[in-house]
């Protein structure tokens, strides 16, 4: 399943029409689009949107054969990129905590390459080199919960810069910009999945999985989430596979969950704080 995480109206028009996406009725929370093996949800502005309709989209999909691939498309500022230039984001700074992540570039793609800084109002001034949106940090930080690394990235199209800064962009011009991108965007599309078809490690982790159902009771959210991060770890370690005995320090199934997503953050290196 292919999901696609979009803060803006404006700027899910263009997948929705390029991927023929139906709006599914009874979703009151966000919007959901849907078509053949894609999702597509508008969270609406801000990094804590973001991270919910990432949550929300996790709940509805609950048991998705396969595993999920995770893509935020959105426009970003820029200091000096030309209005409608687009780039795979390869690093992600959240300004206000100061924290990190690095998406994995495992996939081949005729692109750009970015950093990213995740701000919590529009930016004018652009003092730093990179791109800057208000949703990427959300976005990872919780998609990275439900699926790889290498299957959650953004792609980000230049909408403002010094010479056009922020106030100035209007929607009509946001859903123009990601137009123009969407040969790029539909490559990322593709070759993420073709990725996830790829990725070792579902196999694993289900033989895993009875392990651990056995030793501590999880709920049925719980049990889903740890289908995840089992799968996650056979992809990242697929010669060490784990044993409930690895967490026999854990007394119910919420603490080993943590456990899990801890051991899973020294493998990838998701999330670093500013300066280590």
């Amino acid at each position: 399943m292919i999901h696609l995480v979009i803060a803006l109206p404006a700027e899910a028009r263009p997948l929705i029409t390029h991927y023929r996406l139906q709006r599914r009725p009874g979703n009151s929370v966000f919007p959901i689009y849907a078509g053949a093996g894609i999702r597509l949800v508008v969270s609406g502005p801000g990094k804590l949107a973001s991270a919910a309709a990432v949550g929300y989209l996790c709940a509805i999909g609950a048991g998705d054969p396969g595993g999920a691939v995770w893509l935020n498309v959105g426009v970003a500022g820029h200091r000096d990129h030309a209005l409608g230039a687009g780039f795979l984001v390869h690093s992600i700074e959240e300004r206000e905590s100061g924290r990190r992540w690095y998406p994995p570039r495992v996939i081949s793609v005729d692109c750009g390459s970015a950093s990213l800084i995740t701000v919590g109002a529009p930016e004018t001034d652009y003092p730093e080199e990179g791109l800057y949106d208000m949703e990427g940090a959300g976005f990872y930080a919780m998609a990275t919960r439900d699926a790889s690394g290498e299957l959650v990235q953004c792609y980000k199209v230049v909408s403002d810069n010094a010479l056009a800064p922020a106030p100035r962009v209007d929607a009509r011009q946001v859903e123009a910009l990601i137009g123009g991108q969407m040969p790029a965007i539909t490559g990322v599309v593709e070759a993420l999945e073709a990725l996830r078809r790829e990725l070792p490690g579902s196999e694993a982790g289900r033989a895993a999985l009875d392990g651990f159902l056995g030793r501590w009771r999880f709920s049925a959210a719980e049990r889903h989430r740890l289908e995840r991060l089992l799968d996650r770890h056979a992809a990242l370690s697929p010669g060490r596979p784990l044993e409930p005995a690895d967490f026999r320090f854990c007394r119910a199934g919420p603490e080993v969950l943590r456990a899990l997503e801890a051991r899973l953050a020294g493998l990838t290196g998701r999330a670093v704080e500013a300066g280590a």
